[in-house]
């Protein structure tokens, strides 16, 4: 079913509305400009009324962040962006929520992973990564940008650089692909551990294509040689943002989910 995209942050809110109310009351109406609901009640009803507070929202934009960060839901990290670039989110992210009251939130993310020794098949996958965000930029027309000229609230989009198309790499960031050998994968994962303060990463094992048999040897390897390392692990330092950081950093627009 096709819905505008000019509708799409309304939408976004109210379904948010709709979920809390759903989830922290035994009975709900909602009045909304798009979704009208009538007396209404959840079955069956969840054991506790905290589940609001364990929601997460991912953002491609700094104006869907800082919506997801004072709306009280916790940040998810897109998994092609740049693991330095990821941590500076972070921080903004913590900033708006201190605006509002709120105490610091760890992030989580999904990272595409292929663990092996073979050369071969670390070129492999990272070719598969390839694949997998140029369907990702086909789904959501990131290779057109100028296609979300002149909607409102998708100003950030338009100006975002085509990535569609050949074997372009430009759709994203090896640093926060953990390709490669047991070893490298746990330097990786340590050096994001460290400047993200993750409380949760989750694997994307089979992308783009990736024989199962191939993801299968990968999480293998991956639970034999890099799990053992990371269940060893506590937890980084949380870094705070500093004063101002937020007046000074974030992008001020209408804003658009994702």
């Amino acid at each position: 079913m096709k819905r505008s995209v000019v509708s799409a942050s309304q939408r976004f809110r109210e379904c948010v509305d709709v979920l809390e109310l759903a989830l922290t009351t035994e009975r709900f109406s909602y009045d909304g400009e798009i979704f009208k609901i009538p007396d209404s009640s959840l079955r069956p009803q969840p054991i506790t009324k905290d589940l609001p507070t364990r929601f997460y929202g991912a953002s491609a934009t700094n104006s869907s962040l800082e919506y997801l960060a004072r709306r009280g839901i916790k940040p998810m990290g897109v998994g092609n962006k740049a693991i330095d670039d990821l941590a500076k989110d972070v921080i903004l992210f913590n900033q708006f929520r201190a605006e509002e009251g709120m105490a610091p939130a760890r992030p989580r993310t999904v990272l595409y992973m292929c663990c092996s020794n073979d050369p071969e098949k670390i070129r492999e996958a990272h070719g598969y990564s390839v694949i997998a965000n140029q369907a990702v930029s086909l789904h959501y027309n990131f290779d057109d940008p100028k296609s979300f000229t002149g909607i409102k609230g998708y100003e950030a989009y338009s100006k975002f650089e085509a990535t569609g198309g050949g074997d372009d790499e430009r759709a994203y960031n090896r640093s926060s692909m953990l390709i490669g050998t047991p070893d490298e994968i746990i330097e990786k994962i340590l050096y994001a551990h460290e400047q993200c303060g993750f409380d949760e990463i989750g694997l994307h094992s089979a992308h783009g294509g990736m024989p199962f048999a191939d993801a299968k040897d990968s999480m293998t390897l991956f639970a034999q040689e890099v799990l053992p390392v990371l269940h060893k692990l506590k937890p980084a330092a949380l870094k705070l943002p500093e004063p101002e950081m937020a007046n000074s950093e974030a992008e001020r627009s209408t804003f658009v989910p994702g």
